[in-house]
């Protein structure tokens, strides 16, 4: 588990528009290694993990995209059980998913926004460790 930056890009709600984004990233060299779109009507949020969020949000800012950035927790190697946990870890303690992207396929890996990272990422240490 570890906190990841994340770059959100906001484009319109079109088709095209993802491959826009990634065509920018790819023409740096930069890897997407993970992403998630959200709806919001006329337009959209593309979430994404980058090998590279620094050099990332250079090329995006010199493509013109709107863009923000925000810390989000990355945990690796869970499945159902482990999220089973971790979610009422972090519910007990009234830390709210704001929300999530990932795979629970063996092997998988979520990402997740939190209410409060840093009480996040301190219980969900101790709820693995335990």
């Amino acid at each position: 588990m570890r906190v990841r930056k994340q770059i959100s890009v906001f484009v319109e709600n079109k088709p095209g528009r993802l491959s826009r984004v990634l065509e920018a990233l790819r023409g740096a060299g930069i890897g997407v290694e993970a992403f998630m779109i959200a709806d919001a009507g006329e337009f959209g949020i593309i979430h994404l993990l980058l090998s590279d969020p620094d050099r990332g949000r250079e090329r995006l800012i010199e493509g013109s995209f709107a863009i923000s950035e925000s810390d989000v927790l990355a945990v690796e190697s869970i499945d159902q059980d482990l999220l089973l946990k971790l979610s009422a870890e972090l519910g007990g303690r009234g830390i709210n998913i704001q929300y999530a992207y990932g795979s629970l396929a063996k092997g998988g890996s979520i990402v997740m926004k939190l209410s409060d990272l840093k009480r996040g990422e301190e219980a969900l240490r101790e709820a693995l460790s335990a």
